[in-house]
């Protein structure tokens, strides 16, 4: 791979980082429909362990959101690809790295709780706006 030239992959990273967008304004939308726009506490949300329907659909987000962790870790992967080396701090494979593992703690025993899907709805409201 060392002497190969990077690939190009300027059309696989405008359809990747669309669906991104597109799945992230999805993931915002869940959020705000299922619980921040209808009645969940902005200063501490109990865990909502019922079956009712709101309960299950935000459920169903933050496990989808649980997922959207491992398709980011493509970034990783494209930056390998186009010999973008710099780009791949250690910082960046720590956190592509440690996200699933510490949102599926979240999601698994607490999901639809205000810590595992309140601050990445912000995160991802100001990436939105950033696009």
């Amino acid at each position: 791979m060392e002497n190969r030239k990077p690939f190009q992959l300027r059309s696989v990273l405008i359809v990747y980082n669309a669906i991104q967008v597109i799945f992230s304004t999805w993931l915002f939308y869940e959020a705000c429909v299922a619980g921040w726009l209808t009645g969940y506490s902005y200063r501490c949300q109990p865990v909502d362990y019922s079956r009712t329907p709101l309960a299950m659909r935000m459920a169903n987000g933050c496990w989808w959101y649980y997922f959207s962790k491992f398709t980011e870790f493509f970034d990783t992967f494209f930056f390998v690809m186009r010999k973008r080396y710099d780009q791949v701090s250690t910082l960046h494979v720590i956190h592509h790295g440690i996200m699933p593992v510490s949102v599926w703690w979240g999601v698994k025993f607490t999901p639809g709780k205000d810590e595992i899907y309140f601050p990445p709805t912000i995160k991802k409201y100001a990436l939105q706006q950033r696009l």
